[in-house]
């Protein structure tokens, strides 16, 4: 008798208990402002809708005519985050203070004044010191590449006729090319 009076007890709980919940959760939902919206993870790292809307308004990613806008740059920044993790381990030079200045008076140069730039910044919730850190590791990414990837060149005429001399002289022809 006894464990069907502790049932009764924490039942008439419940039922006073999930209304409650359910009304606190319903006036949270209903006063709730949608600050930001994550996108993706890369690494533990998020990307959120407000850095894809920083990078379209900046111009720091090219965006091919046609396309979802939001949705190339979104790909770009997780393939940037995954780069930037192989940048790390590999450490390349830093880039000339000069290269930085020259690439960031570039992200100036497409608003109609200093004050414009300024005042896109503050709207968008970041500073001068983004634009830096971007345009920093845009060429570290690059001098990476070039470290990493240059020897992957293709190869000229005289490299394929010196691969192809072990098969004979029907290498260039099955192709029609000679």
């Amino acid at each position: 008798m006894r464990s069907s009076s502790v049932w009764a007890r924490r039942s008439r709980r419940l039922r006073l208990l999930v209304p409650l919940a359910l009304a606190i959760a319903w006036g949270a939902a209903i006063g709730a402002d949608v600050i930001d919206r994550v996108l993706a993870t890369v690494e533990g790292r998020v990307i959120t809708l407000s850095d894809v809307r920083i990078v379209k308004t900046l111009g720091l990613v090219a965006v091919p005519a046609g396309a979802d806008a939001d949705m190339t740059i979104l790909k770009a920044l997780i393939d940037r985050l995954l780069v930037l993790e192989e940048v790390e381990r590999y450490a390349p030079p830093e880039p000339e203070d000069a290269a930085i200045e020259e690439r960031v008076a570039a992200v100036q140069a497409r608003f109609a004044s200093p004050a414009e730039y300024a005042q896109a910044l503050e709207r968008l919730g970041t500073n001068a010191v983004f634009v830096t850190q971007w345009v920093r590791n845009d060429l570290r990414i690059a001098s990476y590449l070039d470290q990493r990837f240059a020897g992957a060149a293709e190869p000229n005429g005289a490299g394929v006729r010196m691969r192809a001399a072990p098969f004979g002289s029907s290498v260039g022809r099955a192709s029609g090319r000679e």
